[in-house]
C-alpha cells in the first residue's frame, strides 16, 4: 500500500501539484467546481489556461480531481485531499483575533482537566462552525453542534444532513472509527477512507492529547471533506499547545505549588519529554 501511494505521488511534477493546491483552495472558498480560466485569474502560476486544463485532465485520470456531471469545472477527489494533507498542507497562521479568543477561553478558571477540554471543544466549534467532539478517558462523547454547520452547502443534501445526526445519535460509528488512531497525535480521515458509509462525506480529524504515557483524551472535528484542512490543523496544534499549559496549572494547583515558576518547570518538563519521543518515533519510521 505504501509502495502504491508513493507511486501515485510521484507521477505528479510541481506544476501540478501548484495546480491541485489552488484548485483546493478555490474550491474551499466557494464550494463551486473550479475552472482553468479561474485558476488563471486568481493564481499566478506562470503557465496558460490550456496548459492548466491539459493538466486538470491528468489530475482527473490518476483520480486527484472529479469532474462534476453539469459543470466543466473540476473538484477534488478524497485522493486529492489526502494528497494535499499528505504533501502539500502549510501551517495556516492563526488570526491575532483567534488567538486571543481562544486565550480567553481556556483562560476562565477550572478546576478539572476535564472542564478545560470541554471548553476547547467549544472554543473549535465556535471558530470554525464545524461539529466538535470530546472523547474523555471512559470512552463517553460529547458533541458541539452548532446551527451554523448546516449552512454549509453540502448540508442542503438531506442524505448529508440525515447522517450527520446519525453520528451523533449513534456514537459508536464514531468511535469505532478514530479507535484505530489512539497513539496518533493528530489524525485525518477523509471522505470514503472512513469504514462507514455514513462518513463518507465527512472529514474527521483528532487530537489525541497523551501526558506523561497517559491518555488523558480526545477533541476532534466533523466536517464536510471540503474542510479547511490548514486552518484546522493549525487550530488543533495550537489548542493542544494552550491544553498542555492548562493542564500544567490545574496539576499545580492541586498540589498547592501554584506559580508562574512552578507552571513553567512542569510545562518545559513535558515539552522535553514529547520532544524525546518524537525523535524516537521519527528515527523508528526511517528504520
Amino acid at each position: 500500500m505504501l509502495i502504491a501511494k508513493k507511486r501515485w505521488y510521484n507521477l505528479l511534477d510541481n506544476r501540478k501539484k501548484r495546480i491541485l493546491e489552488a484548485i483546493i483552495e478555490e474550491y474551499v472558498q466557494t464550494a463551486e467546481p473550479v475552472s482553468s480560466g479561474s485558476i488563471v485569474k486568481h493564481y499566478d502560476l506562470g503557465c496558460s489556461s490550456a496548459t492548466i486544463r491539459n493538466d486538470m485532465a491528468e489530475l482527473e485520470d490518476i483520480g486527484y480531481l472529479d469532474k462534476p456531471h453539469t459543470s466543466a469545472g473540476r473538484i477534488p477527489s478524497n485522493k486529492g485531499y489526502r494528497f494535499y494533507v499528505d504533501t502539500l498542507l502549510k501551517d495556516d497562521k492563526l488570526t491575532q483575533k483567534e488567538i486571543q479568543y481562544i486565550k480567553s477561553r481556556l483562560a476562565e478558571k477550572v478546576s478539572e482537566f476535564e472542564e478545560l477540554t470541554r471548553i476547547a471543544t467549544e472554543t473549535l466549534s465556535e471558530i470554525t462552525n464545524y461539529t466538535t467532539m470530546l472523547i474523555n478517558q471512559n470512552n463517553d462523547i460529547e458533541f458541539n453542534l452548532l446551527k451554523n454547520m448546516f449552512n454549509f452547502p453540502e448540508m442542503q443534501r438531506i442524505d448529508t444532513a440525515q447522517n450527520l445526526i446519525k453520528l451523533l445519535d449513534e456514537k459508536e460509528i464514531l468511535l469505532e472509527e478514530i479507535r484505530t488512531a489512539i497513539n496518533e497525535d493528530i489524525d485525518i480521515h477523509i471522505g470514503n477512507e472512513n469504514d462507514t458509509d455514513v462518513l463518507k462525506d465527512f472529514s474527521i480529524i483528532t487530537y489525541n492529547h497523551v501526558l506523561n504515557g497517559k491518555y488523558m483524551g480526545t477533541i476532534g472535528i466533523i466536517g464536510p471533506t471540503r474542510m479547511n484542512y490548514s486552518k484546522v490543523i493549525s487550530l488543533m496544534k495550537y489548542i493542544g499547545k494552550k491544553l498542555n499549559e492548562g493542564w500544567c496549572i490545574v496539576r499545580c494547583k492541586r498540589h498547592s505549588k501554584w506559580s508562574e515558576k512552578s507552571v513553567t518547570l512542569e510545562y518545559s518538563r513535558i515539552l522535553k519529554e514529547r520532544k524525546w519521543k518524537w525523535k524516537k518515533k521519527a528515527k523508528w519510521k526511517r528504520l
